[in-house]
């Protein structure tokens, strides 16, 4: 708005799923895997690529068990129409 366009409209999303073979454990892991070369460096990681292979399995393997699902980080989608 302050750039002069008009009020956007806003969805907010997740995904959320559970079950043996659902894409978020994956999701998960690849997040977490891209973010532990700063984290290292940060000082603030002591997980390996193996730590992070073996914590997707037990995750799949614990949400599976409980019956429970998982959710993304939210995601906040804006857009608007200019006038014509």
């Amino acid at each position: 708005m302050e750039a002069g366009l008009p009020a956007p409209e806003l969805w907010l999303q997740a995904r959320v799923e559970g079950g043996p073979d659902a894409a978020i454990y994956r999701y998960m892991a690849d997040s977490l895997r891209s973010m532990l070369p700063l984290a290292r460096q940060l000082g603030v990681a002591r997980l390996s690529l193996e730590d992070v292979d073996v914590l997707e399995k037990e995750l799949a393997h614990e949400v599976t068990a409980s019956g429970g699902v998982l959710t993304s980080p939210l995601v906040v989608g804006a857009w608007c129409r200019l006038p014509d």
